[in-house]
């Protein structure tokens, strides 16, 4: 396995971006519920809006966090192993 450190800021650009963009979505999304079907006023439309939409893209950007943040401090001790050998 290649852990280099410019390999691993790559995948982690990556990951942050992907996070960005869902975060975005999920700001901008509510101005263009309308278009979803979604009645602004109607709390059972507004309810499954938010089942089916905002619950779902919050543990998405939840998950690409963690994942994150566990391959960060991952890499961070393997960087730090390799320099306190040397």
């Amino acid at each position: 396995m290649n852990y280099e450190p410019q390999n691993f800021e790559k995948k982690r650009l990556k990951h942050d971006i992907l996070n960005l963009v869902f975060f975005i979505l999920i700001l901008i999304t509510p101005e263009y519920r309308e278009y979803f079907g979604v009645i602004k006023g109607y709390a059972p439309y507004e309810f499954a809006f938010n089942i089916g939409f905002f619950f779902p893209c919050m543990f998405i950007l939840l998950i690409i966090a963690i994942v994150i943040f566990w391959k960060t401090v991952a890499e961070n001790k393997k960087y730090q192993n390799k320099h306190t050998l040397l």
